[in-house]
């Protein structure tokens, strides 16, 4: 979940320097998990909406862009009101152009799901869900178009850089679709069904989800040790459309809803 911050009270020297605060007999340089507040009233402040249905002119403070400000080019609440119509750009290897649109991972164990609908008619046109942390990092489970299929689910996995699908693409026929992320502390499972129905069909293996993480990120080259990418940014999750054609397919985002779960028999957050 990226880098995070936390206050601690410190102390000051005579001679002006500051330190960590400590009880006798603590380590003084050792940072507290936990730390005893000010005597001020509670202050609480609502966390971000669940659900967005896309309904507002604008987009939410809990979204962010990748690279560029929204724009009527490639992103658009009012084309067809009540979704989120992102225009395919370029891959998620691109370090450029990108249409994607996706918020925080905050919680360990969640469950995120959106609807969309979007007509592919090659197999360079593509749009989905994302599990992101930059552009070498993500597990991406998209709508496209195979030739010899006709529409399809793909399940893509790129670690820094080596991209894989680790099962067969899925036929899903036409209309609008449901996507769904499971996340489970260290394994993650994408799934797929049409409005309306009861049962999710899993659209391919668990995944590890331990190399969208700051520790993977920001580790050494395996032949060099040199440093090899930057990190501390966390992973997102999101929704994304490519159109290497570049005739920029729009994709539309009917809703979106992200839930905080736990797992059975852990202790309530």
């Amino acid at each position: 979940m990226g880098r995070e911050t936390a206050i601690q009270r410190i102390d000051w020297t005579p001679d002006g320097w500051p330190r960590l605060a400590a009880a006798p007999g603590e380590d003084p340089a050792a940072p507290r998990t936990t730390v005893p507040g000010p005597a001020l009233p509670p202050a609480p402040v609502p966390g971000p909406p669940g659900r967005d249905d896309f309904d507002a002119p604008d987009l939410g403070p809990v979204w962010s862009t990748l690279r560029r400000h929204p724009a009527p080019d490639w992103l658009s609440l009012t084309e067809r009101p009540g979704h989120l119509r992102l225009r395919g750009a370029q891959s998620l290897g691109s370090t450029h152009h990108q249409s994607l649109v996706a918020r925080r991972q905050q919680d360990p164990v969640l469950t995120f799901t959106t609807a969309m609908s979007a007509e592919p008619g090659s197999p360079l046109q593509m749009s989905g869900l994302v599990h992101y942390y930059n552009s070498t990092l993500w597990h991406y489970l998209h709508l496209t178009w195979d030739e010899a299929l006709g529409r399809v689910v793909r399940l893509g996995v790129c670690d820094h850089g080596a991209y894989r699908e680790p099962c067969a693409p899925l036929p899903v026929g036409g209309g609008p679709l449901e996507l769904r992320l499971a996340v489970r502390g260290e394994r993650a499972l994408f799934s797929v069904r049409p409005p309306g129905q009861e049962a999710w069909q899993p659209a391919g293996p668990e995944l590890d989800t331990s190399p969208l993480s700051d520790e993977n990120a920001t580790q050494g080259d395996p032949d060099t040790g040199h440093f090899r990418t930057w990190g501390f940014t966390g992973a997102f999750i999101g929704l994304c459309a490519q159109d290497l054609t570049g005739a920029g397919a729009p994709a539309d985002f009917d809703w979106t809803e992200y839930r905080a779960d736990t797992l059975p028999g852990a202790a309530a957050r």
